[in-house]
């Protein structure tokens, strides 16, 4: 009878080189317990009826072929040991990156009865940064179409599509999250290097105003409110330009740019469109406050009793802010806590797999964390409601501001030339899946850019 390395190791008997999951690999099928095993049963050869190493061994040189026969009787196997008191541990199998990627490619899903190996991770980890990221800012999200709240439960027609309405709400609003949750992951390095920069300018300017060592600098009053609305309200991104009249008449009825009469090309030329500087915007309207308040000052007849003084009004705008503490800082230690439990509870299973995953799944998720911490630490507003309650003097407003044309847009546009597209685009303007995270005369700018 021919001997095998199944007759001295039973783990490797009837071993196939196909994982047990019958899923692919590339979709969550792989194990690397098999994997462990392929490898270990590859490093092995039978000379002469003695098991030894082959020629191309995964197994650490200093484990002779006694020591791992002994440690495969005492419940300390290569692939699949669990700690058992032993700090020397198992022997260890150490693959190539070339052999990992040509034999055992993909992942390994968790597996839903194994909790420790999901249920810690999700609840601890990847829950709270779904929340962390809401507080970095941002200027799109989608649109929860309004037929969504136009139905309510006191009908049998409105209860029985109550349900329906609520979970697709809820679903966008999901992928609205996840979505910003990806960009945030995509972007974490810009966002947190333009934050530091801000912070680098924001310093600059208060040491500038007020140094620590030495008298005040002797500037102009407009300049200096032009530098602390600059450090307040930094992270807000002001039009310059806005739309003529017949642009926005346009964009209000829903019309598309003039087609032929047939399928081609379009016959009339495309008119270059003109924009005007923005006579009523919102920072010619932070300067008309500070040079009002400042003549007041002059002329000191007791106007300015009469109204709002300039540094309440920035006093305020920089108070309207959430703390630090409130919005951030006691999630964080919410978050922290997942951590130190997750310590904590590795001293009971040392040596376990699932929570050194979930260890560095914490980490790596961290950076979600650093950007809320670094986002609601800034000076600068994230959100321009309160400037825009501030500057507002009562007057009629502008017409909206036109700001750079998206590049969605521009190829919207483009394609309205062609009468069957114009017809289905005008069918569809009725509903924007995209949205203003912000209404008002202003908006923030991209994260760390309004430095």
């Amino acid at each position: 009878m021919a001997l095998s390395v199944g007759t001295f190791f039973p783990q490797l008997v009837g071993l196939s080189l196909d994982p047990p999951d019958p899923r692919p690999a590339t979709l969550g099928g792989q194990s690397f317990t098999h994997c462990c095993l392929v490898a270990l049963n590859e490093s092995l050869v039978v000379r002469h009826g003695n098991p030894s190493y082959a020629n191309i061994s995964f197994v650490d040189p200093s484990v002779s072929i006694d020591d791992l026969e002994y440690a495969a009787q005492n419940n300390a196997f290569p692939c699949g040991a669990e700690f058992m008191g032993d700090k020397g541990g198992a022997p260890v199998v150490s693959v190539t990156y070339n052999w990992c990627i040509d034999r055992c490619p993909g992942w390994e899903l968790s597996h839903f009865t194994v909790l420790q190996q999901w249920v810690g991770p999700l609840v601890q980890f990847i829950v709270p940064c779904l929340a962390f990221c809401t507080n970095v800012p941002r200027t799109r999200k989608l649109r929860i179409p309004d037929i969504v709240f136009g139905a309510h439960p006191r009908t049998v027609v409105g209860l029985a599509t109550y349900w329906v309405r609520l979970l697709g709400a809820l679903m966008l609003t999901l992928l609205d999250t996840v979505v910003w949750l990806s960009i945030c992951f995509a972007f974490a390095g810009p966002m947190l290097l333009s934050a530091v920069y801000e912070y680098a300018l924001d310093r600059k300017v208060l040491e500038f105003l007020s140094p620590p060592k030495g008298e005040s600098p002797k500037i102009p009053m407009r300049l200096r409110a032009q530098l602390l609305l600059a450090v307040v309200c930094g992270n807000i991104r002001m039009a310059m330009r806005e739309r003529s009249d017949s642009e926005s008449v346009d964009d209000d009825s829903g019309g598309c740019t003039p087609v032929d009469s047939g399928l081609g090309d379009l016959e009339s030329v495309e008119k270059p469109v003109t924009h005007r500087l923005v006579y009523n915007s919102i920072w010619k309207r932070i300067m008309t406050m500070v040079d009002e308040y400042e003549v007041s000052r002059m002329n000191d007849d007791g106007s300015v009793r009469q109204v709002v003084s300039l540094p309440v009004k920035l006093k305020s705008l920089l108070n309207s802010q959430a703390s630090f503490g409130s919005t951030i800082g006691a999630s964080i230690l919410f978050f922290v806590g997942g951590f130190i439990y997750t310590v904590v509870d590795s001293e009971s299973s040392l040596g376990d797999n699932d929570t050194a995953h979930a260890l560095a799944f914490g980490m790596w998720w961290m950076v979600i964390p650093y950007l809320a911490i670094i986002t609601c630490a800034m000076l600068a507003a994230n959100g321009p409601s309160t400037l825009d309650g501030i500057v507002y003097d009562g007057a009629n407003t502008a017409l909206p501001d036109k700001y750079e044309i998206s590049f969605l847009k521009s190829h919207i546009q483009k394609a309205k030339k062609y009468r069957p597209l114009a017809t289905i685009l005008r069918r569809l303007e009725g509903y924007n899946p995209v949205e203003l995270a912000f209404e008002g005369a202003s908006a923030p700018s991209s994260f760390g850019n309004g430095a």
